[in-house]
């Protein structure tokens, strides 16, 4: 919900590069550094962490605590916002890409019934086309700026409803 949230206010805006790198990006940045720092401070002060040469430190060091995982997945967004500000807009790309996410996203786990179609289908998507970028929480920022900016009708609600019901059973 907050990736999607994050998509409908962020997509919704017109930024030049430059200000989204010093404005936004570079925040978060500062922001995982000053919170990592503190966490690597309160691990070595409780035991939690041994000093192992300048490569562990560092390596904790970027990659902070666990729970920062979110603020590190909202640089990557807003890095591929003006990429993603093209996509949305226009309607019919919009909808291609989200129809594309949806395909690519929640096909190969709907195939883990299946080991073997779910290994092919990993193995096509990720090794062979190489197709990240629909994947994830990408899908999800674009489908906040949709729901934003269109709304779903009542046969897009429907279909929704349909497929939420389909899921629980399967």
């Amino acid at each position: 919900c907050f990736v999607m949230i994050s998509g409908s206010l962020f997509l919704s805006k017109d930024r030049n590069i430059g200000d989204l790198y010093r404005k936004n990006i570079l925040k978060i940045v500062a922001i995982i550094a000053v919170w990592s720092f503190l966490y690597l401070i309160f691990r070595f002060c409780i035991g939690d962490f041994q000093y192992n040469g300048l490569k562990s430190l560092l390596s904790n060091f970027l990659m902070g605590n666990y729970h920062l995982w979110y603020l590190w997945m909202t640089v990557g967004l807003y890095a591929v916002s003006p990429i993603l500000r093209k996509v949305v807009s226009d309607r019919k790309c919009e909808e291609y890409f989200l129809l594309l996410t949806a395909l690519v996203t929640f096909l190969p786990g709907m195939l883990e019934v299946v080991p073997v179609l779910d290994e092919l289908a990993q193995l096509i998507l990720t090794e062979k086309m190489f197709f990240f970028m629909p994947m994830g929480y990408v899908g999800y920022f674009v489908l906040g700026h949709y729901i934003n900016a269109y709304g779903l009708n009542e046969g897009k609600k429907k279909l929704l409803y349909l497929l939420g019901i389909i899921g629980i059973f399967y």
